[in-house]
C-alpha cells in the first residue's frame, strides 16, 4: 500500500517519494527497485470509487469554496470566527450531504453554525441587466429601454428562471420579446449583514456581525499564528517546548479565555500576561487593531 501511495505522489514531491521508495524496496537489480519512477504506474479500481461519497465531497468542496469567497471579498481574515455560514441549496439531496459532512464545513469556513434556507432570497438580492455585448447588436438604441424594462420586472423570478436556463419574455413598444437566459446578465449583492457569492444555483453567505466573544477568539488565533512563527525565527524545534510571555492591552482578558488553547497549540508549559523576561526571544505582532510584545523561551 505504501508502494503504491508512494507512486501517486512521485510526480508532486518527487525527491522525498524516491527516498522513501528505497528505504521500502531495498537491493536488487529490478529497475523498478531501483527508482520509482522506472515502475509501473498504479492502476485504478473503478470497483473502489464512492461515487455517492464522491458527489457528497463535491458538493462540501463548492460550498466552502463559497465562504471562503465570501470571506475574502469582504476582507475578512480567515483566522477570525464567525457566527454563521447561511447555505441556499436547489435541491434537497444537496442539503442531506452537507449535512453529513457538516463538521467540516465549519471548520474549513471558519463558522460556529450553518443554516439553511430554501433559497438564497433571504441574504441576497438579485439585479437584472442585459448582457450588452450580446443585445447590443440586436436592439441598438432601444438597449436602455430593455434594462428598465427589465429592471420593472420580479427580479427573484427572473434570476430563478436564468438560473434554470429558461427563457424570459420581455413587452417593448407593444411587441414580445424574447430574450435567452444566457443574455442576461444576473448580478447578486448581498443584504446588510451578509457578503455573499453564488454559482450554479448555490448561494452561500458568511454573518458578517462579530461580538466581542468572536473578536476576543479571533484574535487568540492570530496570536498563536505569531508566536509560531516567532518560535521559527528563533530557530526552535518543532518539538521544543517553550515559555511565553504576552503584554499589550487586552493580553489579560485574552488569556483567561484562551490561555489553554494557545498553551496547546504552541506547545507552551506556561503562558502568562506580562513583559517578557531576560533571555526571551522577543517580538511585536498585530492583534487586528492592537499590538502585541511576545516573549519566548525555549524550556526543553
Amino acid at each position: 500500500v505504501l508502494v503504491t501511495m508512494l507512486k501517486v505522489m512521485a510526480p508532486i514531491v518527487p525527491f522525498i517519494s524516491e527516498e522513501m521508495h528505497k528505504n521500502l524496496t531495498p537491493g536488487g537489480d529490478d529497475c523498478q527497485k531501483r527508482s520509482i519512477f522506472l515502475g509501473e504506474w498504479p492502476s485504478a479500481d473503478p470497483g473502489l470509487i464512492n461515487e455517492k461519497l464522491d458527489r457528497e465531497m463535491g458538493l462540501v468542496r463548492s460550498v466552502v469554496s463559497l465562504g471562503r469567497a465570501a470571506r475574502s471579498a469582504s476582507q475578512t481574515k480567515v483566522r477570525q470566527p464567525l457566527s454563521e455560514l447561511v447555505v441556499g441549496l436547489p435541491k434537497r439531496e444537496d442539503r442531506v450531504a452537507i449535512e453529513a459532512h457538516l463538521q467540516i464545513v465549519l471548520d474549513e469556513v471558519n463558522v460556529k453554525s450553518v443554516r439553511f434556507v430554501d433559497s438564497g432570497d433571504e441574504i441576497v438580492t438579485h439585479s437584472i441587466k442585459p448582457n450588452y455585448r450580446l443585445l447590443g447588436p440586436r436592439f441598438g438604441s432601444r438597449l436602455r429601454e430593455v434594462e428598465e424594462v427589465l429592471g420593472r420586472l420580479d427580479q427573484v423570478r427572473v434570476a430563478a428562471a436564468v438560473a434554470r436556463g429558461d427563457d424570459v419574455v420581455i413587452s417593448l413598444g407593444g411587441a414580445n420579446e424574447r430574450l435567452m437566459a444566457r443574455e442576461l446578465d444576473v448580478r447578486h449583492q448581498g443584504v446588510a449583514g451578509f457578503a455573499v457569492e453564488s454559482h450554479a444555483g448555490m448561494v452561500v453567505g458568511i454573518a458578517l456581525m462579530v461580538d466581542e466573544a468572536l473578536l476576543l477568539e479571533g484574535r487568540a488565533r492570530d496570536l498563536v499564528h505569531g508566536i509560531q512563527n516567532a518560535r521559527r525565527n528563533a530557530g526552535f524545534e518543532v518539538s521544543d517546548r517553550i515559555a511565553v510571555c504576552i503584554d499589550g492591552e487586552g493580553s489579560t482578558q485574552l488569556l483567561e479565555q484562551h490561555v489553554d488553547h494557545i498553551a496547546t497549540e504552541v506547545l507552551a508549559a506556561e503562558v502568562l500576561a506580562g513583559g517578557p523576561s531576560e533571555g526571551m526571544h522577543v517580538e511585536r505582532i498585530s492583534l487586528g487593531d492592537r499590538e502585541m510584545i511576545i516573549g519566548i523561551l525555549r524550556i526543553g
